[in-house]
């Protein structure tokens, strides 16, 4: 079978046809869900992100089989991957599931991490941002995932250099609603369904806010 290789960074001309993935990780909190990496995705026409907390660096090529299996259509199909040399990016596992859908792998040059720049900026954006949430909410660290999810979100709704407005827009073709957005830990209430509401009960829960619905 053919193997990946390394050549010039290729560029989207369409939504998917190029992606850009790295993994953070490991990390001294495990997740109430035992991950303690995040793999992320990057669009390179769009620059629209997406993470999925893991538990071992060896489940990108499921995380990557998923991703595709959800945001793929008939006219928008990835061709190009854009990795760094790591092992879990050299599986055998990965080759040839690239392989079969006519996926090209391309490789970071040793010690030439801009080449896989933007999945590794996207990263960086994230770690700053959960990082000093989970510290000024005081939520259990093991809650991390959501507040990754919720970064992730509103990252997608902000503006982006390289576009000249959100990855959002340029996903979805329509600009964001932000009207929803609140601080990630605020307290709230939520309506109890009418299945759990007891007789001279509170019809409200007190919850705090852990993210939103979407990408």
């Amino acid at each position: 079978k053919e193997r990946p290789h390394q050549k010039s960074i290729r560029k989207g001309t369409y939504p998917l046809e190029c992606v850009h993935a790295d993994i953070a990780g490991p990390f001294p909190d495990t997740a109430y869900d035992g991950s303690r990496y995040w793999v992320v995705f990057v669009d390179d026409f769009t620059r629209m992100g997406w993470a999925y907390a893991v538990r071992e660096k060896s489940e990108f090529t499921r995380c990557f089989k998923y991703f595709l299996d959800t945001y793929e259509r008939p006219e928008r199909r990835c061709h190009y991957l854009h990795v760094d040399q790591g092992g879990e990016n050299r599986s055998d596992q990965l080759c040839i599931f690239c392989d079969n859908k006519g996926i090209s792998i391309y490789y970071t040059a040793t010690d030439q991490h801009e080449q896989n720049g933007i999945a590794e900026a996207f990263n960086r954006v994230l770690q700053e941002k959960v990082t000093p949430t989970l510290e000024r909410s005081n939520l259990p660290r093991k809650l991390w995932p959501y507040i990754l999810y919720a970064a992730v979100y509103i990252r997608n709704r902000s503006p982006s250099k390289a576009l000249n407005k959100t990855p959002y827009e340029a996903w979805f073709g329509d600009k964001p609603d932000l009207s929803h957005l609140r601080v990630i830990g605020a307290n709230g209430w939520a309506i109890l369904p009418s299945a759990k509401r007891q007789k001279l009960r509170a019809k409200t829960i007190q919850c705090r806010l852990l993210g939103y619905q979407g990408s």
